[in-house]
């Protein structure tokens, strides 16, 4: 079993952007790109992994994957007396997203490839007053046993 946490606040994988380069020379082409800010989460993500993975090889068999997304309370929900507790996160980003994100992050670090990941639970959370945003996330071989 592989656990690690991701400190700040949970991000989603974006749809990838284009924009048109045209070059001195030659014809202008499209060019694909991911936007900054979710590469470097996505380094974040697989520097935490890699860390965790000192000494270990990748998984090789059949992975279950728990990732569970703790996001900052809204400072307009804080309360001096009744702080708010922990609650259900129902706004973007979406679940999958977030899990795009972390698998991507995760290939070739915590397993050979993100096929490899047949379970998938991904839980969205709001902190409760005064813990800080954090992703939480396990990977564990599968067995043959359900």
């Amino acid at each position: 079993m592989i656990h690690f946490v991701v400190p700040g606040e949970p991000m989603g994988q974006p749809r990838h952007r284009s924009r048109v380069v045209e070059p001195k020379e030659g014809k202008p082409f499209v060019q694909n790109y991911t936007p900054t800010k979710a590469t470097k989460r996505q380094r974040l993500v697989g520097l935490v992994a890699s860390k965790e993975m000192v000494g270990r090889e990748p998984m090789a068999g059949p992975i279950g994957c728990k990732i569970v997304c703790y996001f900052a309370l809204p400072k307009s929900a804080e309360r001096v007396r009744n702080p708010p507790e922990e609650s259900w996160q129902s706004s973007k980003p979406d679940c999958d997203n977030l899990g795009k994100l972390i698998l991507d992050a995760c290939n070739g670090i915590v397993y050979r490839d993100d096929a490899q990941v047949s379970s998938l639970l991904i839980i969205k959370r709001r902190c409760a007053q005064g813990d800080e945003p954090r992703t939480e996330v396990r990977f564990e071989e599968m067995d043959d046993d359900r």
